[in-house]
């Protein structure tokens, strides 16, 4: 167990300067975390956490007896053990880290989180078409709406409707997602689990803080990287597979705002 600790460390030293590490079970995957017990590296899939939060593969749990977090243990979801904002950081940087540890929990944390990012991305998509294109946003709301143009109520009749939109928008994204993991092939992984996945990424929309479309095109660049980065690191899909999963869900979110 020592020499295996030593030589790995020595791994870990040799590729410190920015190099990729690569799980030590399926080496096309990337290496999310490093188990605590044995100092190997392993993707998000073989890795579990034990009761004090560390990470630990499975093996090494199974071999010691050590006990994991049960789902009804598993309270916070990992990937939003350091708030919201510091998901969006690590989505945006690093995002097979979001996905670092496996989790059978709730899934509702995600989707309130994936909610709110949601509403909140809707809500700067909305100010900034009011602000930089007003007069062709309002002309295209009343044609929608079929509300005079000059009406007072026409301005703010979106804005009531942005909890429906992100609603719609999470779970059609997440129906979607379902869909075109189960065409690809993906081998598990339940309607909750892509939910998750879904939502985790929606984060990526408090990026429509940056005005106009470039916001909205970097969160569906962040999207779709977070996105890829879990169909790597769960079902060792290829870049062209993962891409070809994500279409139904690139095609069902490209058609809602914010686009």
């Amino acid at each position: 167990m020592n020499e295996s600790a030593s030589a790995d460390q020595s791994d870990t030293a040799s590729a410190g300067a920015g190099a990729v590490t690569m799980c030590t079970r399926n080496p096309k995957l990337r290496a999310a975390a490093w188990c605590t017990e044995c100092r190997r590296a392993y993707a998000g899939r073989f890795l579990g956490s034990r009761e004090d939060g560390r990470a630990i593969c499975y093996e090494c749990a199974e071999l010691g007896d050590i006990r994991l977090l049960s789902s009804e243990q598993q309270a916070v979801d990992p990937a939003l053990s350091g708030g919201t904002r510091f998901a969006l950081v690590r989505m945006v940087l690093q995002p097979h880290q979001t996905f670092a540890l496996s989790y059978r929990g709730s899934v509702m944390p995600a989707v309130r989180a994936g909610f709110i990012a949601t509403m909140a991305g809707l809500m700067f998509w909305l100010m900034w078409n009011q602000l930089l294109r007003a007069e062709e946003w309002n002309e295209w709301v009343a044609r929608v709406t079929r509300i005079p143009a000059g009406s007072e109520l026409l301005p703010w009749l979106p804005w009531l409707a942005i909890p429906a939109l992100a609603a719609i928008r999470l779970f059609a994204g997440s129906v979607a997602l379902h869909i075109g993991l189960r065409m690809a092939g993906a081998p598990d992984g339940s309607f909750a689990d892509h939910t998750r996945v879904m939502a985790l990424t929606s984060i990526a929309l408090f990026l429509c803080a940056i005005p106009s479309r470039v916001g909205t095109f970097a969160a569906m660049v962040v999207w779709i990287s977070g996105a890829m980065a879990f169909l790597r690191q769960q079902y060792s899909f290829s870049t062209l597979r993962a891409l070809a999963a994500l279409l139904p869900a690139v095609f069902v979110l490209s058609v809602l705002p914010p686009n």
